[in-house]
């Protein structure tokens, strides 16, 4: 949802819609974080806890880094290299965060599909244990 708005609101003059949706869009990450990080941990074996929970990070660090890149990247082909007119900055800007809706809707779309493959499994199990 906070993407969707910075999305919305990317040409708009006010800060104020921005920093909220800023705002919503990184409560929502820190909502899901704490849950991917559990389960994550839960999945592994005692022993590799420690081993896992630096993954975890490292993984984090690495995915922002190349998210960053690639955001750059976007940017520069959507026009900001030595834009200086607050249009042209805000074109790139709607172009790096329409671009993040990609991996958000892929995201949506396997959030789906990894679900249904859950409940299919918990299905088998509680059958087989009739």
């Amino acid at each position: 949802m906070g993407l969707a708005c910075l999305t919305a609101v990317a040409l708009l003059p006010g800060l104020a819609l921005m920093t909220l949706s800023a705002f919503v869009m990184g409560i929502g990450i820190g909502v899901y974080n704490v849950h991917v990080v559990a389960r994550a941990m839960d999945s592994v074996a005692s022993v590799e806890h420690r081993s896992t929970a630096s993954a975890l990070a490292s993984v984090r660090s690495i995915g922002t880094a190349f998210g960053a890149a690639i955001a750059g990247v976007v940017a520069n082909v959507a026009g900001l290299g030595d834009a200086t007119e607050p249009g042209a900055v805000g074109n790139a800007i709607t172009a790096v965060y329409m671009f993040c809706c990609i991996p958000f809707g892929l995201a949506a779309l396997l959030m789906f599909r990894f679900v249904r493959i859950a409940l299919g499994k918990r299905e088998v199990a509680s059958a087989g244990a009739d």
